[in-house]
């Protein structure tokens, strides 16, 4: 672990290895310039994520890219998670913007600056694709919970990557033109597909936490007016309907009212999201009707 301007960057082992084996073959600028890169897309996300208040673990160094780590979990304004996935690929847009003009008035040499530009776009064309845990995926998943209830749209996006990831990873055993076998789409592919099985297996744990710092975090009248908080979205669910259900129906940047309604559609009962969500964490009320516990 160590503390580069600030934050604390952890370096993964593996990482290190290929640092210090580059030295041996030659290649170190080449991945030095690569770190440098990754680096700093990492350090737009952890900047926009502190001008918003977020609270900042670390930066993962891997061997294969970067991980701004993050203690947030779906409690944040979901315009807030898109500019703080874009603020990775807009460090790579700007260096090659700032790299175009160094070389332009002959300050920086051609060849390595043509070299920078080309790592930069491929970083930010790969981290824009709609795969989690790339950025393009959280934006995607954070667009699909703005329509979606939240458990849906994790589920959803989770399978959505799973089969992307598969698909890339098959592509590579099938000979064509514009796809030839590569060592690094094969180690990412994987990669990926891991992650997002880990994570789907791992999605009720997810969703807790959700419920968890929905029920904890408190805003008042300013701040939800200016983050969409605590607009009211009713829930109408009928008798037999589980909490678990009832629960996984929440969305986000919305405060929900539920209204309980019986066979020919007619109001019963009104139940809160906050009695919902302490049914929900108990394992004796989780999966019961709404109608044995309010009625």
């Amino acid at each position: 672990m160590i503390k580069i301007l600030g934050i604390q960057v952890r370096l993964h082992p593996l990482f290190v290895f290929v640092m210090g084996a580059s030295l041996l073959t030659g290649y170190f600028i080449e991945l030095f310039t690569l770190f440098c890169i990754v680096f700093v897309h990492e350090l737009g996300h952890v900047y926009a994520a502190k001008s918003f208040g977020w609270r900042i673990k670390e930066i993962k160094m891997l061997p294969f890219g970067g991980v701004a780590s993050m203690d947030e979990q779906a409690s944040i304004p979901l315009w807030q998670e898109i500019v703080v996935a874009l603020a990775g690929p807009l460090q790579n847009v700007l260096m090659i913007v700032f790299t175009w003009c160094m070389m332009t008035l002959g300050i920086w040499e051609s060849a390595w600056s043509q070299y920078f530009i080309y790592v930069n776009a491929m970083i930010a064309i790969f981290n824009l694709i709609p795969i989690l845990p790339l950025d393009g995926g959280k934006i995607g998943q954070a667009l699909l919970s703005y329509y979606l209830p939240y458990f849906r749209a994790v589920y959803w996006s989770h399978w959505f990557s799973m089969i992307l990831s598969a698909a890339s990873l098959c592509l590579l055993f099938f000979p064509h033109p514009f796809l030839q076998w590569n060592f690094n789409i094969f180690i990412v592919s994987l990669f990926l597909i891991y992650s997002n099985w880990h994570d789907y297996k791992n999605i009720q744990y997810t969703f807790f936490r959700f419920l968890v710092h929905r029920e904890l975090r408190k805003y008042d009248a300013e701040t939800n007016s200016k983050d969409s908080h605590g607009k009211m979205h009713p829930l109408y669910v009928k008798r037999a309907a589980s909490i678990q259900h009832i629960a996984r129906c929440f969305r986000r940047d919305k405060e929900h009212c539920i209204f309980v309604v019986n066979e020919s559609g007619k109001v019963e009962q009104f139940v809160t999201e906050k009695q919902i969500i302490q049914c929900f964490f108990s394992k004796t009320k989780r999966k019961c009707a709404v109608s044995d516990l309010f009625m």
